[in-house]
């Protein structure tokens, strides 16, 4: 006998896939945002880790919106070119492989730099 889904979960599920694809597709979403828009302003469920990409002497999306309590995933994928990533309150180990994270807890936009290149400029909006 097959389970059925009831529409709420069906449609907590799709929030959830294209918060997915456009973090993965490197756009900038308000996750937050679109879960409220899409249920009628009930809180929908948000990945708990958005991940930007050290890549191409850039960060890649170079600005992610997350809410409040969520954690940035930063993942160096430059060869052999290491980076390091600052910004208030935390700062990264300056490597060419691996990652690192921090966790937001209050709102605010934050300003994230590689202090090798200065050139490499990013911001973290925590809703």
């Amino acid at each position: 006998m097959r389970r059925r889904r009831s529409g709420a979960a069906v449609r907590g599920l799709a929030l959830l896939s294209l918060g997915a694809l456009a973090i993965g597709c490197g756009a900038d979403p308000d996750i937050s945002s679109v879960g409220r828009a899409a249920s009628g302003g009930a809180a929908v469920a948000v990945p708990s880790v958005v991940r930007v990409a050290l890549r191409d002497l850039a960060f890649a999306p170079d600005r992610v919106t997350i809410p409040a309590g969520g954690t940035v995933e930063w993942v160096w994928g430059d060869g052999v070119i290491a980076h390091n990533v600052v910004g208030p309150g935390f700062h990264s180990p300056t490597q060419s492989a691996g990652s690192f994270r921090h966790r937001f807890t209050a709102p605010g936009t934050y300003e994230v730099r590689c202090l090798l290149h200065p050139s490499m400029r990013s911001s973290v909006v925590v809703r």
